[in-house]
């Protein structure tokens, strides 16, 4: 979360948290690439866990709980954006 800070957010305006319904800018399109975004991530931190030598079940829930983290990261980052 702080890498994606200092990459992408830090010299941007923040305020408030807030939220912001895109449909007339993008039609609610970037849901698609929220999901297929989830699914990478999920894909390679299971990968991930998997070359670690951690138990099938637990490298699922891990893979998965990675793919949700991810992106609720970047929700709460653009939450405080102000642009």
């Amino acid at each position: 979360m702080i890498g994606l800070y200092t990459a992408w957010y830090r010299n941007y305006p923040q305020g408030k948290f807030h939220t912001f319904n895109d449909w007339k800018e993008w039609k609610q399109v970037d849901k698609a690439g929220h999901l297929y975004g989830a699914y990478i991530e999920s894909v390679a931190s299971t990968e991930l866990w998997k070359w670690s030598a951690v138990h099938r079940k637990k490298r699922n829930w891990l893979g998965g709980l990675s793919a949700a983290a991810y992106p609720t990261i970047v929700a709460i980052l653009d939450g405080f954006s102000k642009d």
